[in-house]
């Protein structure tokens, strides 16, 4: 059981013309959040409190300027059908109208790239992957996967077996496994797509790889 021939090699590349699951799902333009907040005047980041058909309940976890929506301030936000997740981490760009904070479907982007959006810092960088540990037990083998920038797909080639995973912006670390029916050395290749929908802007798609090779006895 011996991790062989330890080659890692990393590359960065613009994708174009090809959908992921999370891309899917949504009519909304691909619009750079800092672009949304200058817009709408308001947003923020935070933990999702209370789901409603009407509306949600948000945690502020940032503040835009000196006059935003503070930091802790839960905030009501009315809108039909918010896409949201109960405890999930969400960014949202809100408008006063009728005395109370409103929002549609498109201004819901992921908490991740809102967080780097309200200070002004590039809300998808390009992703990035790095296997950093292999282990092997018996036909099993786990990595462990550095993810930088933003991930929000992950395709892992088991030597001809292809699994797919969907993530959400701001993943750093995440571990993957496979059981290989055979001994013999097999290729392991790791792609993760990202730096693109919604709160991005911009064409395309980037993409990053990282690959192993590994020995299973």
């Amino acid at each position: 059981m011996i991790v062989g021939l330890s080659v890692i090699a990393l590359s960065t590349a613009r994708d174009k013309g090809t959908t992921t699951a999370s891309d899917k799902g949504t009519n909304c333009p691909s619009q750079d959040v800092r672009e949304m907040l200058r817009e709408a005047g308001q947003g923020f980041n935070g933990s999702v409190i209370e789901i409603h058909e009407d509306r949600l309940v948000i945690e502020a976890e940032s503040q835009y300027d000196e006059r935003s929506i503070a930091f802790g301030e839960r905030v009501t936000v009315y809108g039909r059908s918010l896409p949201a997740t109960l405890l999930g981490r969400i960014g949202i760009v809100v408008r006063r109208q009728d005395g109370r904070w409103q929002a549609t479907r498109c201004d819901v982007v992921p908490g991740a790239r809102m967080a780097r959006g309200v200070h002004g810092g590039a809300p998808c960088p390009a992703p990035g992957v790095r296997i950093t540990d292999v282990k092997v037990e018996g036909h099993t083998v786990s990595l462990r996967l550095r993810l930088t920038g933003d991930v929000t797909d992950l395709l892992l080639r088991w030597d001809g077996t292809v699994r797919r995973r969907a993530l959400a912006p701001g993943v750093s670390m995440i571990v993957q496994r496979h059981r290989f029916p055979t001994t013999g050395r097999r290729q392991i290749r790791v792609r993760a797509y990202g730096a693109a929908g919604p709160g991005c802007g911009g064409p395309g798609r980037w993409s990053a790889a990282s690959r192993r090779t590994v020995d299973i006895a």
